[in-house]
Parts: structure tokens; C-alpha cells; sequence
């Protein structure tokens, strides 16, 4: 992903290192893959991401300790 930046960014008057690349995340409220028109301006969404020893809270919109197994 860094290196489809620099590219989109090749012709700027500055041109953008790889080493300068900073990643950015957001969190989206989509809820199904179906409901996603089109990608963003930049970047990409990614879905289906595991978690191993937290979990994602959706009313809090964070990351939470995961439950005990049982």
C-alpha cells in the first residue's frame, strides 16, 4: 500500500519517500461487504481481520479485553 501512494504521488513537487509513508486508520461502521460502493480516495478497506487476545467492542467503537473461554 505505501508504495501505491508514493506512485499516486510521483508528480507532486515534493516527491513522497517510501520511508516517510505513514499509516492511517479509520474505522468504518459498515456492517456487510455488500454495502461498500466504492473504495476510498486513497488507501483500502480491509475486512475480516482476527483478533487474538482482544476483540473488537462495537458500542464502544474500541478494542476491548476478549472474553474468558469457557
Amino acid at each position: 500500500m505505501k508504495q501505491e501512494v508514493c506512485r499516486k504521488h510521483q508528480k507532486d513537487a515534493q516527491k513522497w519517500a517510501l520511508d516517510d509513508i505513514v499509516y492511517h486508520t479509520e474505522v468504518t461502521n459498515y456492517e456487510k461487504v455488500e454495502a461498500v460502493k466504492s473504495g476510498p480516495a486513497e488507501g483500502c478497506y480491509v475486512h475480516g481481520l482476527f483478533l487474538e487476545g482482544g476483540a473488537w467492542s462495537k458500542d464502544q467503537a474500541m478494542l476491548v479485553e476478549s472474553e474468558p473461554k469457557t
